[in-house]
Order: structure tokens, then sequence, then C-alpha cells
């Protein structure tokens, strides 16, 4: 269904417009490695034009071209801020 249609749109638009390049943006990294292995499988010649990634993966890429310095939380830098805020809050 969606994945289908939405591998055979990209396909169409690269095989159109010959010098362009297209990201298709997903919820989740499995549901990009999915959009990948169906793009190469259907459109192998435009592979290289076309990225599939993941919200977050696709807002820090743009963040770091545009020269932003962008700092990503660990679990354990995670877990250190909740746990602060949580003091900052608590009566």
């Amino acid at each position: 269904g969606k994945t289908t249609t939405l591998v055979a749109r990209a396909g169409d638009l690269l095989d159109r417009y010959r010098n362009a390049r297209i990201a298709l943006v997903c919820f989740n990294r499995s549901a990009a490695a999915e959009i990948r292995a169906r793009f190469a499988k259907s459109h192998q010649r435009h592979a290289s034009r076309m990225q599939a990634e993941t919200f977050h993966s696709f807002a820090l890429r743009q963040a770091e071209a545009a020269g932003l310095k962008v700092n990503l939380a660990d679990e354990v830098m995670t877990r250190a801020m909740i746990s602060r805020l949580w003091q900052e809050v608590s009566y």
C-alpha cells in the first residue's frame, strides 16, 4: 500500500527530473530501511539520488549543514537531566 506508492512516486519523480535528489522521511529506522531496500530493488538506477531517513536524522543533517552545533544526549545524560528537572519541580 503506502510504502509501495511512495517508492513508485519517488522513482517516477527521479525519472522525470534527471538532476533531482529526493529525501523520503520516516518515523523510525526500520521504516527507512524498508523504503531503502524496496527502492534499491525497483529503482536501482536512482539509488544514489534517493535518501530515506528518520525525521530526527533529517533534522540533524539539516542543522549540521546550516553550521549549527548539535549535541545529542545519551542515556546517562538524559537520566541526569530528568533527575535534575525532577528535583527542581518537586516540593
